[in-house]
């Protein structure tokens, strides 16, 4: 078995990764838990892992800031 990790392809697959992600653990996204986290997480931040042409997980960079002396600096938010 040979898992492929890539990037996020489109928005399809974006909510099939983040169902999964969900799912393990023991929660079940709706639609409405998608649309909120794209709202906050763009598509091109996202890696998903494929299995035979199915998404079976993912992970991603949330966009963030990091409060530092000064003001604050971008930095990626990792889940």
């Amino acid at each position: 078995m040979t898992v492929e990790i890539r990037p996020c392809a489109d928005e399809g697959e974006f909510a099939d990764a983040f169902r999964a992600v969900y799912a393990a653990f023991g929660e079940q996204a709706e639609d409405a838990d998608v649309e909120r986290a794209k709202a906050t997480m763009p598509v091109d931040r996202v890696l998903v892992a494929v299995d035979s042409g199915r998404v079976g997980g993912g992970a991603a960079a949330r966009p963030c800031s990091l409060s530092v002396p000064g003001g604050e600096l971008p930095c990626p938010g990792v889940t």
